[in-house]
């Protein structure tokens, strides 16, 4: 009786309410990701004639799909964003294959994703030597944004991670950034760690402590604790990062379509920073951990578990890029 009574349960509950349910429950999967999985299961739900994602087919074939395929290449869609959201369909099945409580045997999605175009290419980025990074930053004329941008490249941080940090994170006497947390920008919450997950340190040379301190007095007194804050008062989000550099990039590289203007970006600044370290002789592991990058090798993973901060800052000082500011 009770295993019934279970049955009808589920068959009430669509099969997309049950993935859903899932997702957030056993997976703890983000809401930026469920608003993704939700968004492709709407789209793919309505070429096939739904409403919304609900009325994703429990059972579908491959007719389906490509009819599916065919409405998003007719709307000239990218080959990116149609791989992932036939990424989000595909699990979708696979849950359902995976499921005892849902009888489909069959994955309308595997076969014909193998044979999709690849999505995402690696983004072309200018290079830039020191020199014309350090003449952008003094034309930088305002001093939040002036450190701010130094801080892109001096410790090629994620934006969340940048605009994530507290006024009470930086530690002036003995020179180190705390990073213990960065902001979502699709949710706007604060989110411990870095985008790896870990509460890391980073060293800060005597530039960035000096422009540090410059902005720190100038810095309107406000009850938010983050250390950039807009001219209202609020935490800086990773948008408004964004947006403040393109500005300044335009004004000193000049408006050249999808050459400097366009590609000089918060993220650009981990290549920068990841090149010239290099360069300068920096090991590996070190610019690894001022990355926040995850171990790519056991090997790696291992000697971050012995590598010291006071190891670390001695070799990221010796490399870091001087602008002479």
């Amino acid at each position: 009786m009770r295993q019934h009574r279970h049955k009808v349960e589920i068959e009430i509950m669509s099969a997309v309410e049950d993935y859903i349910i899932e997702l957030q429950t056993i997976n703890n999967a983000s809401t930026e990701y469920i608003r993704a999985v939700k968004a492709a299961l709407r789209d793919y739900a309505r070429a096939l004639g739904g409403v919304d994602e609900f009325d994703a087919p429990a059972n579908a074939t491959e007719a389906d799909v490509k009819r599916w395929i065919a409405a998003m290449r007719e709307r000239n869609l990218n080959n990116n964003t149609v791989k992932s959201r036939m990424t989000r369909v595909r699990g979708f099945y696979t849950f359902l294959i995976e499921s005892p409580d849902h009888e489909c045997t069959y994955n309308p999605c595997i076969r014909l994703y193998k044979k999709l175009p690849a999505g995402r290419t690696q983004t072309r980025r200018p290079y830039k030597s020191v020199a014309e990074v350090a003449a952008f930053i003094r034309s930088i004329t305002h001093p939040r944004d002036r450190c701010i941008v130094t801080m892109l490249a001096k410790t090629g941080m994620r934006r969340g991670e940048l605009v994530g940090l507290d006024i009470d994170d930086v530690d002036l006497d003995t020179g180190t950034l705390h990073i213990r947390q960065h902001l979502d920008d699709a949710t706007g919450k604060l989110l411990t760690g870095r985008k790896n997950g870990e509460i890391t340190d980073i060293p800060i040379d005597d530039e960035l402590r000096r422009l540090l301190q410059v902005h720190i007095a100038l810095r309107p007194r406000s009850n938010n604790r983050a250390l950039f804050l807009t001219r209202t008062g609020l935490r800086m989000s990773g948008r408004d990062v964004a947006e403040r550099l393109h500005g300044w990039v335009k004004k000193h590289w000049g408006d050249n379509g999808k050459a400097t203007s366009e590609r000089i970006s918060p993220h650009w600044f981990r290549a920068f920073l990841t090149y010239e370290l290099s360069v300068n002789g920096c090991n590996p592991v070190v610019i690894a951990a001022i990355r926040g990058d995850r171990a790519a090798k056991i090997q790696d993973f291992y000697t971050m578990q012995v590598l010291g901060f006071d190891k670390i800052r001695e070799e990221y000082l010796k490399a870091v890029p001087v602008f002479g500011l």
